[in-house]
Protein backbone atom coordinates (compact mmCIF):
# COMPACT_ATOMS: atom_id res chain seq x y z
CA UNK A 1 0.00 0.00 0.00
CA UNK A 2 2.91 2.34 0.55
CA UNK A 3 4.09 2.31 -3.07
CA UNK A 4 0.70 3.32 -4.55
CA UNK A 5 0.37 6.05 -1.91
CA UNK A 6 3.90 7.28 -2.63
CA UNK A 7 3.19 7.26 -6.37
CA UNK A 8 -0.07 9.17 -5.82
CA UNK A 9 1.63 11.82 -3.68
CA UNK A 10 4.40 12.22 -6.25
CA UNK A 11 1.82 12.59 -9.06
CA UNK A 12 -0.11 15.18 -7.07
CA UNK A 13 3.12 17.06 -6.38
CA UNK A 14 4.05 17.09 -10.08
CA UNK A 15 0.54 18.23 -11.02
CA UNK A 16 0.70 21.02 -8.44
CA UNK A 17 4.07 22.16 -9.80
CA UNK A 18 2.69 22.19 -13.36
CA UNK A 19 -0.34 24.23 -12.24
CA UNK A 20 1.88 26.74 -10.45
CA UNK A 21 4.25 27.00 -13.43
CA UNK A 22 1.31 27.44 -15.81
CA UNK A 23 -0.11 30.14 -13.56
CA UNK A 24 3.22 31.94 -13.46
CA UNK A 25 3.50 31.81 -17.27
CA UNK A 26 -0.05 33.17 -17.63
CA UNK A 27 0.60 35.95 -15.11
CA UNK A 28 3.88 36.83 -16.84
CA UNK A 29 2.24 36.84 -20.28
CA UNK A 30 -0.81 38.89 -19.31
CA UNK A 31 0.58 41.36 -16.78
CA UNK A 32 4.06 42.28 -18.08
CA UNK A 33 5.12 44.27 -21.11
CA UNK A 34 7.63 41.66 -22.27
CA UNK A 35 5.04 38.88 -21.91
CA UNK A 36 2.52 40.94 -23.85
CA UNK A 37 5.10 41.58 -26.58
CA UNK A 38 5.63 37.82 -26.89
CA UNK A 39 1.86 37.21 -27.08
CA UNK A 40 1.40 39.90 -29.75
CA UNK A 41 4.25 38.41 -31.77
CA UNK A 42 2.53 35.02 -31.61
CA UNK A 43 -0.78 36.63 -32.61
CA UNK A 44 0.86 38.26 -35.64
CA UNK A 45 2.19 34.86 -36.72
CA UNK A 46 -1.30 33.33 -36.52
CA UNK A 47 -3.02 36.09 -38.56
CA UNK A 48 -4.09 35.13 -42.12
CA UNK A 49 -2.38 38.27 -43.44
CA UNK A 50 0.51 40.50 -42.40
CA UNK A 51 -0.12 42.01 -38.94
CA UNK A 52 2.31 44.56 -37.54
CA UNK A 53 2.24 46.36 -34.17
CA UNK A 54 5.42 48.51 -34.05
CA UNK A 55 5.01 49.81 -30.49
CA UNK A 56 2.62 49.68 -27.56
CA UNK A 57 2.19 50.54 -23.88
CA UNK A 58 0.51 48.56 -21.13
CA UNK A 59 -0.31 44.87 -20.86
CA UNK A 60 -2.98 42.42 -21.93
CA UNK A 61 -4.37 42.35 -18.38
CA UNK A 62 -4.62 46.08 -17.67
CA UNK A 63 -5.12 47.30 -21.23
CA UNK A 64 -3.10 48.14 -24.34
CA UNK A 65 -2.40 51.45 -26.01
CA UNK A 66 -1.14 50.96 -29.58
CA UNK A 67 0.40 53.87 -31.46
CA UNK A 68 -0.27 52.08 -34.75
CA UNK A 69 -1.58 48.81 -36.12
CA UNK A 70 -1.08 47.68 -39.73
CA UNK A 71 -2.79 44.74 -41.38
CA UNK A 72 -2.62 43.60 -44.99
CA UNK A 73 -3.89 40.59 -46.91
CA UNK A 74 -4.71 39.90 -50.53
CA UNK A 75 -7.98 41.86 -50.37
CA UNK A 76 -7.45 44.73 -47.93
CA UNK A 77 -4.92 47.09 -46.42
CA UNK A 78 -5.81 48.52 -42.99
CA UNK A 79 -4.04 51.14 -40.87
CA UNK A 80 -5.25 52.16 -37.40
CA UNK A 81 -3.72 54.85 -35.20
CA UNK A 82 -3.85 55.50 -31.45
CA UNK A 83 -5.79 52.47 -30.27
CA UNK A 84 -6.94 51.84 -26.69
CA UNK A 85 -7.90 48.19 -26.09
CA UNK A 86 -9.20 46.48 -22.95
CA UNK A 87 -10.33 42.86 -22.91
CA UNK A 88 -12.88 41.26 -20.58
CA UNK A 89 -11.04 38.23 -19.22
CA UNK A 90 -14.12 37.17 -17.28
CA UNK A 91 -15.89 36.66 -20.63
CA UNK A 92 -12.84 34.79 -21.96
CA UNK A 93 -13.32 32.12 -19.27
CA UNK A 94 -16.73 31.47 -20.87
CA UNK A 95 -15.27 31.09 -24.34
CA UNK A 96 -16.17 34.61 -25.54
CA UNK A 97 -13.90 37.35 -26.88
CA UNK A 98 -15.29 40.61 -25.48
CA UNK A 99 -13.64 44.02 -25.70
CA UNK A 100 -14.67 46.17 -22.77
CA UNK A 101 -13.07 49.06 -24.63
CA UNK A 102 -12.03 49.31 -28.28
CA UNK A 103 -11.13 52.85 -29.31
CA UNK A 104 -9.20 54.18 -32.32
CA UNK A 105 -8.46 57.76 -33.30
CA UNK A 106 -8.20 57.06 -37.05
CA UNK A 107 -8.70 54.02 -39.30
CA UNK A 108 -7.92 53.84 -43.03
CA UNK A 109 -9.18 50.87 -45.08
CA UNK A 110 -8.07 50.36 -48.68
CA UNK A 111 -9.46 47.69 -50.97
CA UNK A 112 -6.74 45.86 -52.92
CA UNK A 113 -9.25 44.03 -55.12
CA UNK A 114 -9.33 45.46 -58.68
CA UNK A 115 -12.64 47.12 -59.40
CA UNK A 116 -14.75 45.33 -62.00
CA UNK A 117 -15.40 47.73 -64.88
CA UNK A 118 -18.45 45.65 -65.78
CA UNK A 119 -21.03 46.32 -63.01
CA UNK A 120 -22.46 43.25 -61.32
CA UNK A 121 -25.52 42.80 -59.10
CA UNK A 122 -24.66 42.81 -55.41
CA UNK A 123 -23.98 39.32 -54.08
CA UNK A 124 -23.19 39.25 -50.37
CA UNK A 125 -22.26 36.16 -48.36
CA UNK A 126 -21.44 36.44 -44.65
CA UNK A 127 -19.75 33.54 -42.90
CA UNK A 128 -20.75 32.76 -39.28
CA UNK A 129 -18.04 33.48 -36.70
CA UNK A 130 -16.16 30.52 -35.27
CA UNK A 131 -16.33 32.15 -31.82
CA UNK A 132 -18.50 34.62 -29.91
CA UNK A 133 -17.30 38.23 -30.23
CA UNK A 134 -18.47 41.34 -28.42
CA UNK A 135 -17.66 45.04 -28.01
CA UNK A 136 -19.04 46.85 -24.95
CA UNK A 137 -17.65 50.30 -25.81
CA UNK A 138 -16.32 50.97 -29.31
CA UNK A 139 -15.30 54.32 -30.77
CA UNK A 140 -13.55 55.49 -33.94
CA UNK A 141 -12.82 59.18 -34.43
CA UNK A 142 -12.52 58.88 -38.21
CA UNK A 143 -12.91 55.95 -40.61
CA UNK A 144 -11.84 56.43 -44.23
CA UNK A 145 -12.50 53.82 -46.90
CA UNK A 146 -10.90 53.81 -50.34
CA UNK A 147 -11.46 51.59 -53.35
CA UNK A 148 -14.69 49.92 -52.17
CA UNK A 149 -16.55 51.30 -55.15
CA UNK A 150 -16.10 54.84 -53.81
CA UNK A 151 -14.29 56.90 -51.16
CA UNK A 152 -16.12 57.45 -47.89
CA UNK A 153 -15.42 59.48 -44.75
CA UNK A 154 -17.17 58.47 -41.50
CA UNK A 155 -16.72 60.40 -38.24
CA UNK A 156 -17.55 59.96 -34.56
CA UNK A 157 -18.42 56.25 -34.75
CA UNK A 158 -19.74 54.91 -31.44
CA UNK A 159 -20.78 51.35 -30.58
CA UNK A 160 -22.50 50.26 -27.37
CA UNK A 161 -22.84 46.55 -26.60
CA UNK A 162 -22.28 44.81 -29.92
CA UNK A 163 -22.44 41.01 -29.82
CA UNK A 164 -21.81 38.53 -32.63
CA UNK A 165 -22.35 34.82 -32.18
CA UNK A 166 -22.97 32.03 -34.71
CA UNK A 167 -25.06 33.59 -37.49
CA UNK A 168 -26.46 36.55 -35.54
CA UNK A 169 -25.30 40.02 -34.54
CA UNK A 170 -26.96 42.46 -32.15
CA UNK A 171 -26.22 46.12 -31.50
CA UNK A 172 -27.80 47.89 -28.55
CA UNK A 173 -26.98 51.32 -29.95
CA UNK A 174 -24.56 53.04 -32.28
CA UNK A 175 -23.99 56.32 -34.06
CA UNK A 176 -22.02 57.67 -37.01
CA UNK A 177 -21.65 60.86 -39.04
CA UNK A 178 -21.56 60.59 -42.86
CA UNK A 179 -19.44 63.57 -43.85
CA UNK A 180 -20.32 63.67 -47.58
CA UNK A 181 -24.06 63.70 -46.85
CA UNK A 182 -23.86 65.91 -43.77
CA UNK A 183 -25.98 63.42 -41.81
CA UNK A 184 -25.52 62.10 -38.28
CA UNK A 185 -27.33 58.79 -37.73
CA UNK A 186 -28.18 56.82 -34.59
CA UNK A 187 -29.02 53.11 -34.62
CA UNK A 188 -31.01 51.40 -31.86
CA UNK A 189 -31.80 47.73 -31.24
CA UNK A 190 -30.24 46.50 -34.47
CA UNK A 191 -30.39 42.75 -35.18
CA UNK A 192 -28.67 41.25 -38.22
CA UNK A 193 -28.53 37.66 -39.48
CA UNK A 194 -25.63 36.43 -41.60
CA UNK A 195 -27.50 33.67 -43.40
CA UNK A 196 -29.74 33.73 -46.45
CA UNK A 197 -30.82 37.19 -47.57
CA UNK A 198 -29.36 38.92 -44.46
CA UNK A 199 -32.39 39.68 -42.22
CA UNK A 200 -32.27 43.06 -40.44
CA UNK A 201 -34.45 44.85 -37.87
CA UNK A 202 -34.11 47.91 -35.61
CA UNK A 203 -34.64 51.64 -35.73
CA UNK A 204 -32.78 54.57 -37.30
CA UNK A 205 -32.76 58.23 -36.24
CA UNK A 206 -30.91 60.92 -38.17
CA UNK A 207 -30.33 64.65 -38.22
CA UNK A 208 -29.00 66.86 -41.00
CA UNK A 209 -26.21 69.35 -40.31
CA UNK A 210 -27.76 72.52 -38.92
CA UNK A 211 -30.52 70.57 -37.10
CA UNK A 212 -33.14 71.85 -39.57
CA UNK A 213 -34.15 68.39 -40.80
CA UNK A 214 -34.38 65.14 -38.83
CA UNK A 215 -36.15 61.79 -38.95
CA UNK A 216 -36.78 58.62 -37.01
CA UNK A 217 -38.46 55.28 -37.54
CA UNK A 218 -38.16 51.47 -37.64
CA UNK A 219 -36.83 49.14 -40.32
CA UNK A 220 -37.33 45.41 -40.82
CA UNK A 221 -36.99 42.71 -43.43
CA UNK A 222 -33.82 41.76 -45.25
CA UNK A 223 -31.40 43.10 -47.85
CA UNK A 224 -33.65 41.54 -50.48
CA UNK A 225 -36.54 43.73 -49.31
CA UNK A 226 -35.89 46.12 -46.42
CA UNK A 227 -39.04 47.89 -45.26
CA UNK A 228 -38.82 51.22 -43.46
CA UNK A 229 -40.85 54.05 -41.95
CA UNK A 230 -39.68 57.59 -41.26
CA UNK A 231 -41.34 60.54 -39.58
CA UNK A 232 -39.43 63.53 -40.96
CA UNK A 233 -39.41 66.83 -39.07
CA UNK A 234 -38.33 70.15 -40.61
CA UNK A 235 -39.69 73.16 -42.46
CA UNK A 236 -41.92 70.77 -44.46
CA UNK A 237 -42.68 67.72 -42.27
CA UNK A 238 -43.82 64.50 -43.89
CA UNK A 239 -44.24 60.76 -43.35
CA UNK A 240 -42.41 58.25 -45.53
CA UNK A 241 -42.72 54.49 -45.76
CA UNK A 242 -41.64 51.91 -48.30
CA UNK A 243 -38.96 49.39 -49.13
CA UNK A 244 -35.44 49.16 -50.54
CA UNK A 245 -34.06 46.17 -52.49
CA UNK A 246 -30.26 45.81 -52.22
CA UNK A 247 -29.25 42.18 -52.80
CA UNK A 248 -29.24 41.13 -56.44
CA UNK A 249 -29.38 44.77 -57.63
CA UNK A 250 -26.85 46.86 -59.52
CA UNK A 251 -27.77 49.67 -57.14
CA UNK A 252 -30.44 50.02 -54.43
CA UNK A 253 -33.97 50.05 -55.82
CA UNK A 254 -36.63 51.88 -53.78
CA UNK A 255 -40.42 51.87 -53.75
CA UNK A 256 -41.79 54.41 -51.31
CA UNK A 257 -44.76 56.60 -50.45
CA UNK A 258 -44.68 60.05 -48.86
CA UNK A 259 -47.51 62.10 -47.36
CA UNK A 260 -47.87 65.53 -45.77
CA UNK A 261 -50.83 67.27 -44.12
CA UNK A 262 -50.09 70.99 -44.43
CA UNK A 263 -47.17 72.90 -45.95
CA UNK A 264 -47.52 76.71 -45.72
CA UNK A 265 -45.81 78.41 -48.66
CA UNK A 266 -46.17 82.18 -48.50
CA UNK A 267 -49.89 82.97 -48.73
CA UNK A 268 -50.62 79.44 -49.98
CA UNK A 269 -51.08 76.16 -48.14
CA UNK A 270 -50.30 72.82 -49.78
CA UNK A 271 -52.61 70.31 -48.15
CA UNK A 272 -53.08 66.51 -48.13
CA UNK A 273 -50.13 65.91 -50.41
CA UNK A 274 -49.09 62.37 -51.36
CA UNK A 275 -46.39 60.99 -53.65
CA UNK A 276 -45.30 57.54 -54.82
CA UNK A 277 -41.70 57.09 -56.04
CA UNK A 278 -40.20 54.00 -57.72
CA UNK A 279 -36.65 53.64 -59.06
CA UNK A 280 -33.08 54.37 -57.99
CA UNK A 281 -30.65 57.29 -57.73
CA UNK A 282 -30.08 57.29 -61.52
CA UNK A 283 -33.74 57.45 -62.40
CA UNK A 284 -37.16 57.29 -60.80
CA UNK A 285 -40.86 57.67 -61.62
CA UNK A 286 -43.20 59.64 -59.37
CA UNK A 287 -46.95 60.11 -59.08
CA UNK A 288 -48.30 62.87 -56.86
CA UNK A 289 -51.45 64.72 -55.81
CA UNK A 290 -52.20 67.63 -53.47
CA UNK A 291 -54.67 70.43 -52.72
CA UNK A 292 -53.68 74.08 -53.04
CA UNK A 293 -55.50 76.41 -50.65
CA UNK A 294 -55.78 80.18 -51.19
CA UNK A 295 -57.44 82.59 -48.80
CA UNK A 296 -60.92 83.51 -50.06
CA UNK A 297 -60.64 81.13 -53.07
CA UNK A 298 -61.88 77.59 -53.50
CA UNK A 299 -59.22 74.84 -53.19
CA UNK A 300 -57.53 73.51 -56.32
CA UNK A 301 -56.79 69.78 -56.63
CA UNK A 302 -53.60 68.97 -58.54
CA UNK A 303 -52.61 65.51 -59.76
CA UNK A 304 -49.65 64.56 -61.91
CA UNK A 305 -46.53 62.50 -62.53
CA UNK A 306 -42.86 63.04 -63.22
CA UNK A 307 -39.50 61.40 -63.67
CA UNK A 308 -35.91 62.31 -62.94
CA UNK A 309 -32.93 61.46 -60.76
CA UNK A 310 -31.57 62.57 -57.40
CA UNK A 311 -29.92 65.62 -59.01
CA UNK A 312 -32.89 66.98 -60.91
CA UNK A 313 -36.51 66.48 -61.92
CA UNK A 314 -36.43 65.89 -65.68
CA UNK A 315 -40.11 66.05 -66.59
CA UNK A 316 -43.28 66.98 -64.75
CA UNK A 317 -46.85 66.80 -65.97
Amino acid sequence: MRRPLKWLLRSLGIALILVVLTGLVVVYTFTTESGTRWALHRLAGMAPGELSIPEFRGSLWEGLQLARLDYRDEKMDLQANNLDIRVSWAAATRGRVVFRKLHAEHVLMRSLTPEDLDPQPLDLTLEPLAFALGVDDGRVGQLETEGFGDTRDFRDIRITRLSMENDRARLESGSVKLVELGISATLEGIKVGTSGDIPISGSVDWVLDGDEWSGHGPLSGSLTRLEFEQQIAGPYPLSVHGSIAILGQFQPEFDMNASAEHWPVGNLTLSRGTAHLVGNTDGYLADYMLDVLWPEFPPIHIKGSGQGDFDSLATLK
